[in-house]
Parts: C-alpha cells; sequence; structure tokens
C-alpha cells in the first residue's frame, strides 16, 4: 500500500465455457440401404476457432460405432457420417 506495508490477496479467474453447436442431418432412403450426411458445427465464440485440421472422431475417439438394433456408424475424418442399417432396421 502507500504506506509500505505488505498486503496479500488471492485472484480467482472465472473461466466461462466455449460450447459450439451442430445442426442435425437427416436422410431417408429405402431399408437396409447405406445412407451418409454431414452435419454443420458452428464455433461458440469466434475467438477459439473449431480445429478443422483434426480429423472428427465420436466422443470416445473412436471412428466407428455399432448400436445392437440399428446399425453402424462412420464418421470420416470430414465429419461425413455413413451409416449401415441393420437389415431389419427402420426409423
Amino acid at each position: 500500500d502507500a504506506n509500505g506495508t505488505p498486503a496479500e490477496t488471492t485472484y480467482t479467474p472465472k473461466i466461462t465455457p466455449v460450447v459450439p453447436t451442430a445442426e442435425d442431418v437427416t436422410s431417408t432412403d429405402k431399408q437396409g440401404q447405406t445412407q451418409t450426411g454431414k452435419p454443420k458445427f458452428t464455433e461458440g465464440d469466434p475467438v477459439v476457432p473449431m480445429d478443422d485440421d483434426t480429423p472428427a472422431t465420436f466422443e470416445d475417439g473412436s471412428t466407428t460405432k455399432t448400436i445392437p438394433g440399428e446399425g453402424t456408424y462412420t464418421v470420416a475424418p470430414d465429419g461425413t457420417v455413413t451409416f449401415v442399417p441393420e437389415k431389419s432396421f427402420t426409423g
């Protein structure tokens, strides 16, 4: 302070998460046919751009996910999702 008395303080930063958004993509075809789509992602804040150089993956880091009774989803590095349904799947 102005008198030379030492003082201590604590700085606690507040972090505001940046959350990107996505637009769902749907497709329609005959039962059992492979389908593809590419969701559109928008950055949550232009100051924190999305990393388009990192290949797209599912939340667990994999590129393929099979859902029993439904089918198999595969995501390409550019974000395109391919769905191969089980023969009996409708939905």
